[in-house]
């Protein structure tokens, strides 16, 4: 089998020769600039080699053709045109992280000291305006600065976190089209795409790294107190969120057509970090209208951070597990009492509505992603 034909075996849910391979075609499968330099050197030697870092915010090191092929790695994937500081993977420069590990950074890839020793990163490398990451002294990654202006509790407006989503530009369109020439030169590899703007309420992306003057809820613990008390607030981010999003993974569907095999949503995020893989032929058609400013659908009974791990994923539920609104779910409310029941407390009131098939990934909330 190709790494292609391994990869749909494994989406159609045939048994492939092999269990299909993927590091670094994606942010939550990257490896550390430093560990794909000593990988790098274990398997290919090469000493002078400088691998690039082509995601700053968690430091994400290439894996390139050659690794990759003496890896039997069997995906390869299309990032966005932006990184997390929004800085474009162009005019590649040597740089040298804490722990010794050399590599290259893009051009935009700019630093200032920072008072603990650490460094001070900007969005679009423009060091004229407040610092959007940190790297304390000794680090591997960057932590987001939280930016944000005092609130205004009478006048939020849900458009200020919405300025960094919109339609695919023309530079945008532009880079797709080099990076599908790019795939179909590879036509042996598995192959997956990012959507942009589909991550909705990452905690990484609420402080806005690549925006120089991010507006509205920015600051991570009010936008999660926000989940709560500022529902409407958040709902309206979420829906034109949606729906440019719809919009945009539909453009890129016709664009890149069977070249990908996998499209990559990370989904509505509150607390776990990964959202679902979406095949093509499961892609709404038409897309939606953009709904009119300030008009919203009726909140959901169930909303998603309510649901069951289990419930999300789509399969059936055990009898001893009930399917409740727990947001901490406590050991006894989980497994039900060993009867298949669950304490009262932790009944439903009426059957929650399931996100489908293959429609989201429960893991630790304590895991640390840039979405």
């Amino acid at each position: 089998m190709t790494s292609r034909e391994r990869l749909q075996s494994a989406l159609d849910h045939r048994q492939p020769d092999r269990v299909p391979v993927d590091f670094g075609a994606t942010f939550v499968t990257g490896m550390h600039v430093s560990v794909v330099h000593r990988l790098r050197q274990r398997v290919l030697g090469q000493p002078d080699h400088r691998v690039k870092v082509i995601e700053p915010y968690q430091m994400l090191g290439e894996i390139d053709d050659a690794l990759r092929e003496a890896l039997g790695i069997d995906v390869i994937g299309v990032l966005g045109r932006r990184s997390i500081f929004g800085t474009e993977n162009k005019d590649w420069k040597p740089f040298t992280l804490f722990d010794g590990t050399p590599c290259l950074v893009p051009g935009q890839f700019n630093l200032t000291p920072a008072p603990d020793g650490g460094w001070y990163m900007y969005p679009e490398g423009d060091t004229s305006v407040p610092p959007s990451g940190h790297m304390p002294q000794g680090g591997y990654f960057f932590d987001a600065v939280v930016r944000q202006e005092p609130l205004d509790e009478d006048h939020l407006n849900p458009a200020d976190n919405l300025e960094e989503f919109g339609l695919l530009s023309d530079a945008d369109l532009a880079y797709y089209r080099d990076r599908k020439a790019w795939l179909e030169a590879r036509p042996a590899c598995g192959t997956i795409l990012i959507i942009p703007g589909t991550a909705f309420g990452d905690i990484a992306l609420v402080p806005a790294p690549w925006l120089k003057h991010p507006k509205g809820i920015r600051d991570i613990a009010e936008w999660y107190i926000s989940t709560k008390t500022r529902r409407d607030y958040v709902y309206q981010v979420f829906e034109r969120q949606c729906a440019y999003a719809l919009q945009n993974l539909n453009t890129l569907i016709d664009l890149f057509g069977d070249v990908v095999q996998v499209a990559l949503i990370t989904g509505t995020d509150f607390g776990t970090q990964r959202g679902p893989l979406h095949r093509r032929r499961s892609l709404p058609r038409p897309v939606p209208a953009l709904p009119p400013p300030g008009q919203r659908a009726h909140p959901p009974a169930y909303p998603v951070e309510d649901l069951h791990p289990l419930l999300r994923l789509g399969v059936p539920v055990d009898p001893g597990l009930h399917p409740g609104r727990l947001r901490r779910p406590q050991p006894r409310a989980v497994l039900g009492d060993g009867h298949g029941t669950a304490p009262a407390q932790a009944r439903v009131r009426s059957r929650p509505r399931l996100l489908g098939r293959g429609r989201g990934h429960a893991e630790d909330p304590g895991v640390r992603h840039a979405g």
